[in-house]
């Protein structure tokens, strides 16, 4: 017997994706984003810098956009996790294959892969020791292979984080 694939339902405000088909009665867009503990074989953390510097690029980069498009996030026990330190990260690599993911801050600062978008992604990585972590650092390390990357929240600010680090928990 196979086991369930666990996802996160992210909602979006449709304003906020342009040419995307939206629910007329929501106006919004329901993705579903796939379970970073089930679907990768790599736990991906980071410290509190990642995130600033993907905020850093939305203000420096025309391809890069912080918003506050996140209407509402479920967890894959369908909890909804409304105003929760939580970004959905939604990109388009240069060679044209879209990449996503669901990026959670934890208590102690830190940033957690917790879920990725299209499912295609899944197997393309699945196998790849690194590949997951190697596409997120890819963001911030070498901007200019990416067409468009929007960080998406509940609200467009982000968190006010004071403390520098290297970027990646070894």
């Amino acid at each position: 017997m196979s086991e369930e694939i666990k996802s996160w339902k992210v909602v979006l405000n449709a304003s906020m994706l342009g040419s995307i088909q939206a629910d007329p009665a929501t106006e919004t867009v329901e993705l579903l984003f796939l379970d970073s503990d089930q679907n990768i074989t790599e736990i991906i953390v980071f410290k509190a810098n990642y995130f600033e510097d993907l905020v850093k690029l939305a203000k420096e980069k025309d391809q890069y956009s912080i918003t506050g498009g996140l209407h509402d996030l479920f967890s894959p026990d369908g909890k909804s996790l409304r105003g929760a330190s939580i970004y959905a990260v939604l990109a388009f690599h240069e060679q044209g294959y879209p990449f996503g993911y669901l990026l959670g801050e934890s208590q102690d600062g830190l940033w957690k892969v917790l879920a990725i978008y299209p499912e295609e992604l899944v197997s393309m990585t699945k196998h790849s020791e690194g590949a997951m972590m190697n596409l997120c650092v890819s963001m911030v390390a070498n901007p200019e292979n990416w067409t468009k990357v929007n960080i998406i929240g509940f609200t467009s600010e982000a968190p006010d984080k004071k403390e520098k680090s290297n970027g990646l928990i070894n």
